[in-house]
């Protein structure tokens, strides 16, 4: 290594730091507002989300670029519908599930490749039940502290793994499928995930703190599994992003991987305490 490498190494990171802070000062207050706003300015944010992550899923899979724009105007009439069958009715809520399956089966027909096939379907349901999650949670009495809860133990989780495994290192966690993340990493995001977890319900009025930091906790362990996941489907295609829709992240897929497991595990949980 030449001299000054380090220095250019850190200067690089630096700078990949400092972009990521300031997307996320500028996004973050956003999201939250829109959260509790609600009504059809978040089922509008839902949905352009959606939409985005299937364009990002197919680009990654290896979809040729010809049919990115129907595939991607399919999601987004299904979740336009998926929006308007969230209300209760039943005709609704049968009707999308069956544009779902049909976009499916559409998906399979115009690929000749088995495992590209196979990949489409499993990108509905990776995409899907977590939008189906959001707005279930949202539409909660409670719903808009519930989905902050959920961001706050995502957020904490990704922040304390980038800081535990960048100050203290040492050895990896999984080098096969992400070679940057560590057990420092991992252990200081599924803490901060529990400290989450306690703030969350002390500002939510959920129940007991200490309880909630243990609950917090296991849901940082699990949004990190969604992480390493979604680095394994990367890794998989041999992409290192998603996309590059915010800066200093990559794609919505990026960002939001822990996000997309978590979601669904929440509102599971609810559904077995309630």
């Amino acid at each position: 290594m030449a001299p000054g490498d380090n220095e250019v190494t850190d200067f690089r990171m630096d700078r990949e730091l400092l972009v990521r802070v300031i997307s996320a000062l500028i996004l973050v207050p956003v999201v939250i507002a829109i959260i509790f706003t609600g009504g059809q300015t978040f089922n509008i944010l839902v949905g352009l989300t959606s939409t985005v992550m299937a364009y990002e899923w197919i680009r990654m899979i290896g979809v040729k670029i010809n049919w990115v724009v129907p595939l991607t105007s399919f999601w987004a009439a299904s979740m336009a519908i998926t929006l308007t069958a969230w209300s209760g009715d039943e005709f609704l809520i049968l009707t999308t599930s069956a544009i779902i399956i049909g976009g499916a089966l559409w998906i399979a027909g115009i690929s000749a490749q088995r495992a590209l096939i196979v990949w489409s379907g499993l990108g509905i349901i990776y995409i899907f039940v977590p939008i189906a999650s959001f707005l279930w949670l949202r539409a909660l009495p409670d719903g808009a502290m519930w989905l902050l809860w959920t961001l706050l133990v995502v957020w904490a989780a990704d922040v304390g793994g980038y800081f535990a495994g960048r100050i203290i290192g040492g050895r990896k966690l999984i080098p096969t499928i992400s070679p940057n993340k560590t057990w420092a990493g991992f252990i200081g995001g599924t803490l901060l995930a529990g400290v989450a977890g306690l703030l969350g319900a002390v500002i939510g009025g959920f129940g007991n703190p200490f309880v909630f930091f243990m609950i917090g906790s296991l849901a940082g362990i699990w949004s990190q599994v969604g992480d390493a996941v979604e680095s394994a489907i990367k890794r998989h295609f041999g992409v290192k992003d998603t996309g590059n829709i915010i800066p200093g992240h990559g794609g919505l897929l990026d960002r939001i991987d822990g996000l997309l497991f978590l979601a669904p595990a929440v509102m599971v949980g609810h559904l077995l305490v309630t």
